[in-house]
């Protein structure tokens, strides 16, 4: 026998295909088998599956909506603060580069607050350097030529990240920590020309900051501003349990995304300032789908940051057109009451025409 032919394969390669193939229809049939079997299962207990399935599509959708409801119609009732909760702030050096640096650690004692100080605080999810804040620091410093103001952002973002109603619980405990650090400070921060701009559950932390430093010094802080602030857990609070009139000098409130489940949409906004800028209606914004409400939501830091630069014509609900001034600082007239806004073009930031060399902050 010849050597080559004692290593040939014992079976062709026309044999093994043959069983593959066998093996693979061995597989097909299986799988048949076993579909044919589900289906026979089926049958015989169709109105058993119909029903569990109905049950739990029923069960499912009865929990959804308790517990969105739960978050419009429960308010928290925040009567303590945890003395051990921190967070930090964050300061604009004023540079050309607007460098964020850490305060007090790298705080310049020349920097001059002389005129006033912004503090932004960012809302749930978000973070202190977010890009409404960052444009905010850009456009202020531009504009006011770096004198005599200065800009703080608060950073609570790890607490931001955290579930709703486990960030919502702690913004009274932020509030706290803000008010210590603005006395603390006290030769820097001068509450008589403070604003502080909040948006979403930082309005209710700016809310809560304008509390507890009027209940520590009885003294008033100048201006807040709450934008589009958070309506679930805070919706049917009264005044001592979330952002209110009494907790500054002055409160604006900017609304883009109002209203109570199955009535314009699921997450909700308060619209409890002296002053009340309603844009586009409060309830949706032109560009975002109905159920889209946090794309309205955010609208509103930029319908301020916008407004608060250029300055735009109000339309108040009795009528009258007034220039809207009381974005501005505290040298320029408040305006009192409810205004209403639309926007000058669809899906657009820019939300009204704009003045000339008129910049309140």
């Amino acid at each position: 026998m010849d050597e080559n032919d004692v290593n040939m394969p014992l079976l062709s390669p026309s044999s093994q295909s043959d069983e593959e193939r066998g093996e693979r229809k061995s597989e097909e049939n299986m799988c048949k088998r076993y579909i044919l079997t589900l289906g026979k299962q089926f049958s015989k207990h169709r109105k058993i599956i119909i029903i569990i399935s109905c049950v739990f599509t029923f069960v499912g959708a009865f929990l959804a909506i308790f517990f969105v409801s739960f978050l419009n119609y429960h308010c928290l009732n925040l009567e303590t603060h945890d003395v051990d909760l921190t967070a930090s702030l964050k300061f604009y050096d004023g540079g050309s580069n607007l460098t964020l640096l850490n305060f007090p650690e790298q705080y310049n004692d020349e920097q001059n607050c002389s005129i006033g100080t912004l503090i932004g605080i960012h809302g749930y999810g978000d973070a202190y350097n977010t890009d409404w804040l960052a444009y905010t620091a850009v456009t202020f410093f531009n504009e006011t030529e770096n004198e005599g103001w200065c800009f703080f952002s608060m950073d609570w973002d790890e607490i931001a990240q955290y579930n709703y109603i486990a960030s919502a619980k702690k913004v009274r405990s932020l509030g706290f920590w803000l008010s210590e650090t603005i006395q603390k400070h006290n030769q820097i921060f001068d509450p008589s020309s403070i604003q502080i701009i909040g948006h979403s559950l930082g309005a209710h932390i700016a809310g809560f900051t304008g509390k507890e430093f009027f209940a520590a010094t009885g003294i008033k802080i100048s201006k807040i501003s709450g934008l589009d602030p958070a309506g679930p857990l805070f919706q049917t609070c009264d005044d001592h349990h979330r952002l209110s009139t009494q907790d500054a000098d002055h409160v604006l409130t900017v609304i883009t995304n109002s209203g109570y489940l199955f009535h314009n949409g699921l997450v909700q906004s308060l619209q409890v300032g002296k002053s009340n800028l309603i844009v586009n209606g409060g309830v949706r914004q032109p560009g975002c789908g109905y159920f889209e409400n946090a794309c309205s939501h955010n609208r509103a830091p930029w319908a301020w940051l916008l407004n608060a630069q250029f300055g735009c014509v109000l339309e108040q609900d009795d009528g009258p057109l007034v220039d809207g001034k009381f974005f501005g600082p505290n040298k320029l007239k408040i305006l009192l009451g409810d205004f209403t806004l639309q926007t000058r073009e669809e899906d657009s930031l820019i939300y009204c025409d704009l003045y000339e060399d008129y910049f309140p902050p």
